[in-house]
């Protein structure tokens, strides 16, 4: 389920005791800062499969299947 940046602002300032749409209290782009740091920490903090490995391959256009390396 994807969730719009708006929502998550939204959800922050409510989180912090601000109004819904309080930029006064917190402006938009703290907002984005507090987010992208707590984003930072838990990439930091867990060992995510994407980090782990990274592949390129090319795929031409009428292929109907795609075999992935492993």
């Amino acid at each position: 389920m994807a969730i719009d940046l708006a929502v998550l602002r939204t959800e922050l300032r409510v989180h912090l005791g601000y109004e819904e749409d309080g930029t006064d209290d917190l402006s938009d782009g703290d907002a984005d800062l507090l987010l992208n740091r707590a984003f930072w920490e838990l990439l930091n903090k867990f060992n995510f499969r994407e980090e782990e490995c990274s592949i390129e391959f090319t795929v031409a256009e009428d292929e109907d299947f795609i075999s992935l390396p492993t």
